[in-house]
């Protein structure tokens, strides 16, 4: 605990030689002011570990240069000192964000001990500050690794990218087309596409860091066609590699006149660089596996064999983490034999890869569809319970009565489904008891109302 800057604030001399005397003992480094004004250009230019300042002082009072300092340095650990000591003014520092509340005179181990207090807790608060971005890193590596659909995986890169920058515009290149439209696109509108292709080549021709990225704070040095970047504060301009060739580059743009990315986002966007590579890599081998055992002919989905292979995988990580949570939804269409019977089988087919592109449209990049047989199928959500669950099943059930089957071959096939949810481990925690569980709830609502979904703890044993 040694070591830490301390900037004293006492409109007294002799208090400030005699605290800034106690904190010198401890090896502290101490600065004295004389008035609030005076700590706060400090602040401005210096960087301070602790304030402790007084209560009573000429122009601007201890309680007013709190709630300045907590807006300029949140981080900073404030003490209070005052020689005029009452509960109300106790309660008042507290609220305004002083971690501790000392009445004069202050003895130098009372000092000496609040100071120490307050670095062990600003240390705790960046430690869970830290473990906080480490877990939101583990999600987004999560969730990264789990969209194995490379056509969807770009969309997924550059809003994790986007978030962890607090950027609010991007685009991702195609190295192999870079001076074409961008391979995903946000924050811009469709007339400002063509420009972004063709900066896109000016963009590539920069030096690239060690860690992948150029970090620059003012777009328009990047010449003459960033003009349209401008409006930003500042950019990013990330590559990724996969067995040593260039995959993607994710151009991030912060918001107007926004500060520069700290060192810990740079950090961010290095680390989520490399797992968007392996990702992509995971995808590309996934694609080729997928062609040979675990597509379904007609739908292009995943079939029931790469379902087993699925939650046999999620269960088994779930073992070694208690935390984890994932949902089933099985669906059956309602009356399908009316569809084949009325229009023929082969319109009954084009029904099947309708709604597979409506059940992918509605569920999110890294959940996956499968079909499960017939007119059955089985929808895996990742970190979803049963409430969620829920909800996406209804939000399903009402696309699927809202869109007009068959559309194209100049029919109108109006169809709904019978949904039922199973959670793990809420409800089970093996793979036959979850299909079967979500299976039963299914059956239910065929049974009831059709057109509806149902949990599976709903159902009467």
């Amino acid at each position: 605990m040694a070591g830490a800057r301390v900037l004293l604030v006492d409109d007294d001399w002799l208090s400030r030689k005699i605290y800034s005397d106690f904190l010198a003992e401890e090896k502290h480094e101490t600065v004295t002011v004389g008035s609030a004004h005076e700590a706060l250009e400090l602040l401005d230019r210096q960087t301070f570990d602790v304030v402790v300042t007084d209560l009573v002082m000429p122009e601007m009072d201890g309680l007013e240069l709190v709630d300045r300092v907590v807006l300029k340095c949140p981080d900073v650990s404030i003490l209070l000192l005052t020689g005029h000591a009452s509960v109300d003014t106790a309660v008042a520092a507290l609220k305004s964000g002083a971690l501790d509340y000392l009445v004069k005179p202050v003895s130098a181990e009372t000092l000496r001990l609040a100071v120490r207090r307050s670095l062990e807790h600003a240390r705790l608060l960046r430690e869970n500050k830290d473990l906080r971005r480490y877990l939101r890193l583990y999600e987004a590596s999560q969730r990264l690794s789990l969209c194995i659909e490379s056509e969807k995986l770009g969309g997924l890169a550059l809003d994790t990218m986007m978030a962890a920058s607090r950027s609010v515009a991007g685009w991702i290149v195609d190295p192999r087309t870079p001076s074409g439209p961008p391979a995903v696109v946000r924050g811009f509108s469709e007339a400002a596409l063509p420009a972004l292709g063709d900066l896109s080549s000016e963009l590539l021709a920069l030096p690239f860091g060690s860690n992948g990225m150029v970090v620059e704070p003012r777009p328009s040095h990047w010449g003459p066609k960033a003009k349209l970047l401008e409006a930003f504060g500042r950019s990013v301009v990330a590559r990724g590699d996969v067995r040593g060739e260039a995959y993607s580059y994710f151009v991030l743009l912060g918001g107007p006149n926004q500060d520069a990315l700290r060192d810990d986002e740079v950090a961010d966007l290095s680390f989520l660089r490399i797992q968007i590579g392996r990702a992509l890599e995971n995808a590309e081998k996934h694609l080729g596996a997928k062609r040979l055992a675990y597509l379904d002919d007609l739908t292009k989905l995943y079939n029931q064999t790469y379902l087993e292979v699925v939650l046999n995988r999620e269960i088994g990580l779930a073992t070694a983490d208690e935390s984890r949570v994932f949902s089933l939804l099985f669906l059956d269409l309602d009356n399908f034999k009316l569809v084949n019977d009325e229009h023929g089988h082969l319109n009954g087919s084009r029904v099947l890869i309708e709604l597979s592109r409506v059940l992918q449209r509605t569920v999110r990049e890294f959940d996956l569809v499968f079909r499960f047989g017939g007119d059955e199928y089985v929808l895996y959500l990742h970190d979803c319970g049963s409430g969620g669950a829920m909800n996406v099943g209804k939000r399903i059930c009402d696309r699927i009565a809202r869109h007009p089957f068959l559309a194209r071959e100049g029919l109108t096939v109006s169809l709904t489904a019978s949904i039922g949810v199973a959670s793990f481990p809420e409800h089970a925690k093996t793979r036959e008891d979850l299909l079967r569980l979500a299976d039963q709830a299914m059956y239910a609502v065929k049974r009831a109302t059709r057109n509806g979904v149902y949990l599976a703890n709903t159902i009467e044993a």
